[in-house]
């Protein structure tokens, strides 16, 4: 299913990546010397916060972003559980710990490398954090994985969590995958529990962006049954945006109560009155 991509198209992606890491490598002595000049030994190494998204907008400054929504939108609260799906290295939990939140916390994610970093450095020493990877396989992100989704959602265990934060996590998430992370999510909320999730959504608002041309993204429809639009057909999960709609007929289906969901709708589209870059999503079970 999807577009058809060459394997040599295959391969200039992969050495794309490679050369990029690579280029985050040799970056490393100078980015270890500044965190250790400026007193931020605590953050992880360059060549993992590049992961999650810290690297146009200040040190940390998408982790203190997202708990400012967590608290806001999503009603986060000291004693809360808390899972966040697709952690990263950590940056969030770091951001919550500085703001001086206390809670039970498990971070998760495909990426083993942030993980073992996470689970060494922050789960080491804060209380009741811990931090689990999920060994899915990606073909973009994590080619060592063993497992599908579904299984290893199967083998996870934890339940009962208040707040479930997903951010940049359904941006790279195929339609197959899409019922399988939003079920997953739903079953380990408690009842009320809230959601915030991140996405690219097609809407009409987003389409009076992109008529007045001001979408900073633009999208093409993915395979033939037009569930999906990427951004790019060589690198389908690099980018990947949901007609509205549709999306909450996945939430609805996946247990979530669409009545009392609110979006927010990202400054990608072009609004000048948007939250975040993307679009953000939050939803009661």
């Amino acid at each position: 299913m999807g577009d058809k991509v060459s394997a040599g198209g295959r391969l200039l992606v992969q050495f794309a990546r490679g050369a990029r890491s690579a280029a985050y490598q040799l970056g490393a002595p100078f980015d270890y010397v500044f965190r250790l000049m400026n007193q931020l030994d605590q953050y992880p190494p360059l060549h993992l916060r590049r992961h999650v998204g810290g690297m146009n907008a200040g040190f940390n400054g998408p982790g203190y972003e997202i708990v400012a929504y967590l608290r806001l939108l999503a009603r986060l609260r000291d004693g809360d559980s808390l899972w966040d799906v697709g952690c990263g290295c950590g940056m969030l939990e770091l951001a919550l710990h500085d703001l001086g939140w206390k809670g039970r916390l498990i971070g998760t994610d495909i990426h083993k490398p942030c993980i073992d970093w996470a689970q060494g450095n922050i789960a080491s020493r804060l209380e009741g954090h811990r931090f689990v990877h999920m060994d899915i396989y990606n073909d973009a992100y994590w080619r060592k994985g063993t497992l599908s989704a579904r299984e290893w959602l199967d083998g996870f265990g934890e339940r009962e969590f208040d707040v479930v934060v997903a951010k940049s996590l359904f941006t790279h998430v195929l339609p197959d995958e899409l019922d399988v992370y939003l079920k997953g999510i739903c079953e380990r909320l408690k009842p009320g529990g809230r959601a915030l999730l991140t996405f690219f959504i097609l809407s009409g608002v987003q389409q009076d962006f992109a008529t007045a041309g001001r979408n900073r993204l633009s999208f093409r429809p993915y395979g033939d049954d037009g569930r999906c639009s990427i951004r790019n057909p060589m690198a389908p999960t690099a980018a990947v945006a949901y007609d509205e709609q549709y999306l909450l007929d996945r939430l609805r289906a996946a247990g979530f109560r669409i009545d009392g969901h609110t979006i927010h709708h990202g400054v990608w589209t072009g609004s000048p009155e948007g939250l975040s870059f993307q679009d953000i999503v939050v939803v009661e079970k």
